[in-house]
């Protein structure tokens, strides 16, 4: 029996996300992910046994990571503003490096439902959003952000970074925009809804 090599899994795995995440490239099959791993068919089969069960691991990784990550921002010890700063810079970040994650989870959620490899995103409504809606309360209280329910006020953070991702071909064709425009306008996006969110 073979013996799984760590490089070969996390290469696939690595392929993977930029074919469906980076580039786009939805319903890319393995033999197309083989391809450009520069690896056989077979090998996505012994890893991973089939096509779900690669993009369940995949997404299944992303969400723990982003989940870390938010956790490590929630815990820190800085203002709430700055919370939502970092918040936005990791989020930009992301969406730059993998501009399709949502637009594909989103399709292969519409597309089936019930699919356990979706099942994941729910560990997200944890303590990390519980005490992050305490913060959004507390800052109410404050007055330092309009009053707002904090599912509201995490769905509007998400969206103003969301929309532009989504609409990208709509805006670049409106706006004449090329690929260093669009990332120059997501880059200046951050202080644009710091100061939305936040009364001067």
């Amino acid at each position: 029996m073979a013996i799984k090599d760590a490089h070969t899994e996390e290469l696939i795995k690595e392929t993977a996300k930029r074919v469906f995440f980076k580039e786009g490239r939805f319903h890319a099959t393995t033999q197309e992910i083989a391809d450009a791993a520069g690896v056989n068919r077979a090998l996505i089969h012994y890893y991973f046994r089939s096509r779900d069960q690669l993009l369940e691991v995949i997404i299944k990784e992303g969400v723990l990571m982003m989940h870390l990550k938010l956790k490590s921002i929630v815990n820190s010890e800085v203002e709430f503003k700055d919370k939502i700063d970092r918040f936005l810079d990791i989020l930009i970040e992301e969406s730059l490096e993998f501009p399709y994650n949502e637009t594909f989870i989103i399709t292969e959620m519409n597309k089936n439902p019930n699919s356990k490899m979706l099942e994941t995103l729910g560990c997200m409504k944890d303590e990390v959003v519980e005490v992050f809606a305490q913060y959004i309360r507390d800052e109410i209280e404050k007055g330092t952000i309009e009053a707002i329910s904090p599912t509201h006020f995490m769905v509007n953070l998400m969206s103003l970074v969301a929309y532009p991702l989504v609409s990208k071909p709509l805006l670049s064709q409106v706006f004449k925009w090329d690929k260093q425009d669009f990332n120059q306008f997501m880059k200046e996006r951050k202080e644009v809804i710091l100061n939305l969110v936040f009364k001067k």
